[in-house]
C-alpha cells in the first residue's frame, strides 16, 4: 500500500482543548499536501482525567463540566443543524452507556472491557468531532479530501505482557486493510484504543495515543509521523528547569528513546519500535506554533553534536546493598533482581561496584519502603550470618542524565558533565554509564536538581553565562555599581558572553524582587512602599535560587554585622558572594573560619578584594605572593581614603578642625568623621590582611592610636565638630614640630609576619613614598623574601563609590572566569 503514499498526523489533548484549538488542527490538516493523511487524535485536554475520576467513583459527576463544554464545542464549530443533531445524540447514548455500565454493577469491580470502553471514549469523542469539523470544512481543503472514520478497535489488536501491549501484526494488518478499503482522502482515528486477542475492548495504556500512531503508521507503510504538540520540538532541557532550552532539530532514535527513558515527556518510549523497523521518521512539532523548526527523529544522527540532550527523573530512591558475603558469590546479583522483579518493582538504573562488594540501584520513592521489605526478607538469613552488613535506602533522589550517540569516542564529555555538578556545588550519590555510550547518569539529592541541572545545560549548550545577582545595602557604592553594570552589560555580552541580570535590590528597609533584569527606572522603587517590599534576606535567597541562570550571586554592599552571618545560607544554596562589607572578615575568628569553610565545602566563590583596598588588589597581591611560595615579611601602609586626604591636606595654615569639617560637607568622610578618625576602619583592613597570612588576629590586638578623645565619643556630630576645635593646637603642634624635621604626619598601618600590628600617627620624610600621595590615595608596601631590596608597592585611589564599585565590578567578573567551563557543540 505505500504507493498511496500514506503519511500520519497524531495530534495530542492540548492541541484538541477547545473550539479554537481543533479549528487549529483543522487548518493544519488541510495545509497538508499528501493525497492519504491519518490523522490520530487523543482525547481532549482533561478528559481522560475525567473519565478516571469517573470510573472512581462510579458516577457522572467528574465528566459534568466536560459534558457542558463538549455540547458547547459542537454547537459553535458546525453549522448543520443536522449534523448538530448527530453528534449531541451520539455523545449523549455514550453517556447513558456509561451509565448503564455503571448501574448494572453487580460488585464493585468493572471488568477490564467495561473500564477500557469508559476510558476510551474521550479519543472516541474526539475523532467524531474532528471528523464532522473536516468534513464542513471540506471547501476549504485544496486536494478536496473525502473524510473516513477509522473504527481503532477494528484494526489494533493486542495482547497485554509484562512490558506492555504487544502488537497482533497480522491481525492488525488485516483489520486495517478492511477498515481502509482501499478509500483515499483523510482518515480520522481515535488513538489509545485496541482491541484484544478475544475481541474485547481494551486500550494501549497512559500515552497510548502515541503509540496508536506508530502502529497505523507501520501498518500503512507511512512516509512520516508528525506529532504535533505544545512544545516546539524536543529540547535540550526542560524550559521549566533549564534558561536557554534549544530545540533539538534532528535526533536518532536511540537518543530520543535515551531522554524519555529519562523523562523527557514530548514522546512515548515505546511509540519507536514499530516505526525503527520500517525506518520511518517522526516529527514533532507545535500545533500552536507551526513554523518553528521542530524536531526530526530518524534512524540518523549528527554525530558532530556529541550530546543532545539533558534530561533528569524526579521523586527517585537509590538503593545500596553492601557485604563482603557477596564477592564471589554467583547468583547473588540474579537473586536480587529475581525478587524485585517478582513484587513488581522497577529498576531505574543500576550501578556496581568491580569489586562485587556493593550493588546499588535506583527506584521510584513510591517503591522504596517495599524494596527494603523485599530485599530483607529474601536475604534474612545473609543479614543474620554478617555477609550482608548494610542495606541504605536514601528518598528524595533526581537521576541526571546526559544523552547524545556522538559522545561515544569524544573525549572530555564525562569531564564537563561533572565538572559543570561540581561547580554547581552539588554532590554526586552515584553515576552510571550504558554499554553504548549514550548516555551518562548522575543520581544526586533531589533538593540540589535544579541548580546541577541548570550548570550542566550550561556547561553543554550555553553560548553565553547567565549571572543572576542580588545586590544587599544600596547606597552609593551599590548605585554605582549598577549603574557600570547597566553601562558595561552590552559590551561585556559581546566580549565574553556574559549576560548580566540584577534581580534583586534590597537596603535595610525595603527590597526588589523582579523575574527579570531590574531596570534603571525601577531602581528609586526601593522608596516606594506600593512597589517594593520588606526587605527579607531569605526570601532573596529563594529568590535568586529559583530564577534561571548558571551562576547566583550576592553583593553585599552593607556595613551590617548581621548579613555576614547569612554567608553561610549563601553559599549552601549555591549563591557565590562578593563583599566590600569589612564586618565578617574582621569579625571573631569562629565567624571568619565559618564563612571560610561554608565557601569552599560548598564550592562556592567568595571574593573581598574590596573590603582592604576598594579598587586596589591589596589581597589578591598578598594572596598571589603566598600561593607562589613567596614568604611576606612586613606590610605596611595608609588604608584609609579619609585619612590620607585629611593628612595630604593638613598644612598648618587652617586648622585640623576646619578641614574635617569641610571634608565632610564635601562627602570625603563618613556622616560622623570619628568613623574614620577612630581607626578602626583602618583596623578592620589590617585584620583582614593579617587572616590571609594565616595571623589569626582581633581587632584588640592592634596597638591602635585613635584619634578621637575618648571625651567626645558621646557628643553628637555637630558638638564633636564644635569640641574638636579645642585640639588644633595640639594637632598643629605636631605638624610643626614634624616640619623641622623636613617630615610630615601620616596615619600608617603596619603589620609583621610574627603578629605584631600597629596603627599609628606617625612622623615620615619628606621623600618617603607615604609622602608622596595625592588627594585620597592608598598605597600598601609588601616587603618579602623576593621584595627584599625593592618592596612591591601598590598605590591609587583607595576610597569612593567609583573605585570600590570598579572593585566589586571585576570581583564578579572572576566568578564567571573561575566557572567558566566546558562548552559542547552548538545545537544546530
Amino acid at each position: 500500500m505505500k504507493e498511496k503514499n500514506w503519511q500520519v498526523f497524531k495530534f495530542g489533548g492540548t492541541s484538541l482543548a477547545d473550539g479554537i484549538c481543533l479549528e487549529r488542527v483543522c487548518a493544519l490538516i488541510h495545509q497538508n499536501s499528501s493525497s492519504n493523511l491519518i490523522v490520530v487524535v487523543s482525547a481532549m485536554a482533561g478528559v481522560t482525567d475525567s473519565l478516571s475520576k469517573a470510573l472512581q467513583t462510579k458516577n457522572l459527576e467528574p465528566i459534568k463540566p466536560f459534558m457542558v463544554l463538549y455540547r458547547k464545542t459542537i454547537g459553535k464549530l458546525i453549522n448543520n443543524p443536522e449534523v448538530i443533531k448527530s453528534l449531541r445524540d451520539s455523545f449523549m447514548s455514550d453517556i447513558s452507556r456509561i451509565e448503564q455500565i455503571f448501574a448494572s454493577l453487580e460488585s464493585s469491580q468493572l471488568s477490564h472491557a467495561e473500564k477500557s470502553i469508559i476510558i476510551g471514549f474521550g479519543e472516541v469523542w474526539s475523532a467524531r468531532l474532528l471528523v464532522s469539523l473536516l468534513a464542513e470544512n471540506n471547501s476549504q481543503d485544496p486536494l478536496k479530501r473525502e473524510i473516513h472514520e477509522l473504527n481503532a478497535r477494528e484494526i489494533i489488536n493486542v495482547s497485554h505482557g509484562e512490558m506492555g501491549p504487544i502488537v497482533d501484526w497480522n491481525k492488525s494488518k488485516l483489520g486495517f486493510e478492511k477498515e481502509n478499503n482501499k478509500t483515499t482522502g483523510i482518515f480520522v482515528i481515535g488513538g489509545f484504543l485496541a482491541t484484544d486477542l478475544d475481541s474485547r475492548p481494551t486500550t494501549l495504556g497512559r500515552n497510548g495515543s502515541d503509540f496508536s500512531a506508530s502502529i497505523i503508521a507501520s501498518l500503512s507503510n507511512a512516509e512520516s509521523v508528525t506529532i504535533w504538540t505544545d512544545v516546539d520540538g524536543v529540547m535540550t532541557g526542560d524550559p521549566n528547569q533549564v534558561s536557554g532550552a534549544k530545540i533539538i532539530s534532528q535526533m536518532s532514535y536511540d537518543e530520543a528513546a535515551e531522554l524519555a527513558y529519562f523523562g523527557a515527556k514530548v514522546i512515548h518510549p515505546k511509540m519507536m519500535s514499530p516505526l525503527i523497523k520500517k525506518n520511518i521518521p517522526i516529527f514533532i512539532k507545535n500545533t500552536f506554533n507551526p513554523n518553528s523548526l521542530g524536531t526530526e527523529i530518524s534512524a540518523s544522527s549528527n554525530k558532530k553534536q556529541a550530546v543532545k540532550g539533558i534530561t533528569s527523573i524526579d521523586d527517585v530512591a537509590l538503593v545500596n546493598l553492601q557485604g563482603t558475603g557477596m564477592i564471589g558469590i554467583p547468583g547473588t546479583t540474579n537473586r536480587l533482581y529475581s525478587c524485585l522483579q517478582a513484587a513488581e518493582i522497577s529498576i531505574i538504573l543500576i550501578t556496581q561496584a568491580s569489586s562485587e562488594h556493593s550493588i546499588c540501584f535506583a527506584v521510584k520513592n513510591e517503591s522504596a519502603n517495599l524494596v527494603e521489605q523485599v530485599i530483607r526478607k529474601e536475604f534474612r538469613q545473609e543479614f543474620s550470618t554478617g555477609d550482608l552488613q548494610n542495606l541504605q535506602v536514601q528518598k528524595d533522589c533526581n537521576i541526571i542524565a546526559v544523552v547524545g550517540s556522538g559522545m561515544s569516542g569524544t573525549k572530555g564529555i564525562a569531564v564537563g558533565f561533572f565538572k559543570a555538578i561540581f561547580d554547581a556545588g552539588v554532590n554526586v550519590k552515584a553515576i552510571a554509564q550504558g554499554s553504548s555510550e549514550q548516555n551518562i547518569s548522575a543520581v544526586v539529592n533531589q533538593k540540589d536538581a535544579k541548580n546541577a541541572v541548570e550548570s550542566v545545560h550550561s556547561a553543554f549548550f550555553s553560548n553565553s553565562i547567565d549571572l543572576i545577582i542580588g545586590i544587599l545595602g544600596f547606597g552609593n557604592v551599590a548605585r554605582e555599581l549598577f549603574n557600570q553594570l547597566q553601562q558595561q552589560s552590552k559590551a561585556i555580552k559581546t566580549d565574553s558572553d556574559i549576560n548580566i541580570q540584577v534581580v534583586a535590590l534590597a537596603n535595610s528597609r525595603r527590597m526588589i524582587l523582579k523575574g527579570s533584569a531590574i531596570t534603571v527606572s525601577e531602581i528609586d522603587q526601593l522608596s516606594e512602599e506600593q512597589k517594593s517590599e520588606k526587605s527579607d534576606l531569605n526570601r532573596i535567597v529563594d529568590h535568586l535560587v529559583s530564577t534561571k541562570g548558571a551562576i547566583k550571586v550576592v553583593v553585599d554592599c552593607t556595613a551590617s554585622e548581621d548579613v555576614p552571618n547569612m554567608y553561610k545560607l549563601f553559599f549552601s544554596s549555591g549563591i557565590h558572594v562578593i563583599t566590600a562589607n569589612k564586618k565578617g572578615l574582621s569579625g571573631s575568628i569562629e565567624l571568619y573560619d565559618e564563612i571560610m569553610h561554608y565557601s569552599k565545602s560548598n564550592h562556592k566563590s567568595f571574593y573581598y578584594e574590596t573590603t582592604a583596598g576598594a579598587g586596589l588588589p591589596f589581597i589578591k597581591s598578598l594572596q598571589d605572593l603566598i600561593l607562589t611560595g613567596d614568604t611576606v615579611h612586613e606590610i605596611e601602609g595608609i588604608f584609609s581614603g579619609t585619612l590620607s586626604y585629611l593628612f595630604n591636606t593638613y598644612d598648618g595654615s587652617i586648622p585640623f578642625s576646619k578641614i574635617i569639617s569641610d571634608a565632610k560637607d564635601q562627602g570625603f568622610t563618613e556622616p560622623d568623621p570619628r568613623e574614620d578618625l577612630s581607626g578602626m576602619d583602618v583596623a578592620r583592613k589590617l585584620v583582614i590582611l593579617a587572616r590571609e597570612m594565616n595571623l589569626k588576629i582581633n581587632t584588640d590586638d592592634i596597638d591602635l592610636q585613635s584619634l578621637v578623645d575618648q571625651e567626645l565619643d558621646d557628643l553628637s556630630v555637630d558638638g564633636y565638630l564644635e569640641k574638636l576645635k579645642d585640639y588644633d593646637s595640639e594637632m598643629q603642634n605636631r605638624f610643626q614640630q614634624a616640619h623641622k624635621k623636613n617630615k610630615v604626619l601620616r596615619y600608617i598601618a603596619r603589620l609583621s609576619s610574627s603578629g605584631v600590628a600597629t596603627i599609628k600617627l606617625e612622623e615620615v620624610d619628606s621623600d618617603h613614598p607615604f609622602a608622596q600621595l595625592n588627594g585620597s590615595e592608598n598605597i600598601i608596601i609588601f616587603k618579602t623574601e623576593r621584595y627584599s631590596d625593592y618592596p612591591l608597592v601598590h598605590r591609587g585611589s583607595g576610597a569612593g563609590p567609583s573605585v570600590t564599585a570598579a572593585g566589586i565590578f571585576a570581583d564578579l567578573l572572576m566568578v564567571s572566569i573561575q566557572l567558566d567551563r566546558l562548552k559542547g557543540p552548538n545545537v544546530d
